[in-house]
């Protein structure tokens, strides 16, 4: 199993208060920018998992990548698809793990550096 870790503290504290942060699925789906090797390897993950401070604060299962700017649900997001590097931010479509997913991973220490800039890690 592929799991890869996204680093999402800033997305967590604008919950409800951002357009496109309405939930914790939407703060770990959307806006990953990342070359296009690092897109290839990204879309074998099985689960993508939210790490807030070195935790896994939720964990879903992507499906559909692509770029941003060819989510419907991403078109009006004028901060997004207007920026010059739109081209290259990423996002898919997010489903809640199975629970005995989200059991097992839920609060779990990353151990391996993962800090702020740190778009993914994979654990198989």
């Amino acid at each position: 199993m592929k799991i890869m870790y996204v680093c999402i503290n800033r997305s967590v504290e604008n919950i409800g208060k951002v357009k496109g942060r309405e939930d914790i699925y939407q703060c770990i789906r959307k806006y990953w920018k990342m070359s296009e090797a690092d897109f290839e390897k990204a879309k074998e993950a099985d689960y993508v998992a939210g790490v807030v401070d070195g935790l896994i604060y939720e964990i879903c299962k992507p499906h559909n990548w692509d770029l941003v700017m060819n989510f419907p649900d991403m078109k009006d997001d004028d901060e997004v698809i207007k920026h010059p590097d739109s081209r290259y931010r990423y996002a898919f479509v997010a489903e809640p793990a199975p629970e005995e997913i989200r059991k097992q991973y839920r609060g779990k220490k990353i151990d391996k550096r993962f800090d702020r800039y740190t778009v993914f890690l994979f654990d198989y």
